[in-house]
């Protein structure tokens, strides 16, 4: 399968640590990426937070997140906030790990 030479207007990294977001700030620029490429600190669980993400994604990736938390209505608003910013026909990539 060939690549497409398209690329992506924008890429948003986010997690609520900021050692994580330290460091993979500084591997965007150890590794030479594009200014469309960020990584910030966020609340996975900030429904309203994540309903005003602009521009809004049209491809949402989750993974090893939601089954580390017991509290499904949290879990609920987290997807219902990003529900709320992606674009119509936008994708939402979901994986987990049942068992640690």
């Amino acid at each position: 399968i060939g690549k497409s030479a398209e690329q992506p207007a924008s890429v948003r990294l986010q997690d609520y640590s900021d050692i994580n977001v330290e460091l993979g700030r500084k591997l965007i620029t150890e590794r030479q990426m594009p200014a469309s490429v960020s990584f910030r600190r966020a609340d996975a669980f900030d429904a309203d937070g994540l309903a005003t993400l602009n521009p809004g994604p049209d491809l949402a990736i989750v993974s090893g997140l939601y089954e580390l938390f017991a509290d499904n209505a949290m879990i609920a608003r987290s997807l219902g906030g990003l529900a709320r910013a992606m674009q119509p026909g936008s994708l939402l990539i979901y994986t987990n790990q049942p068992w640690h």
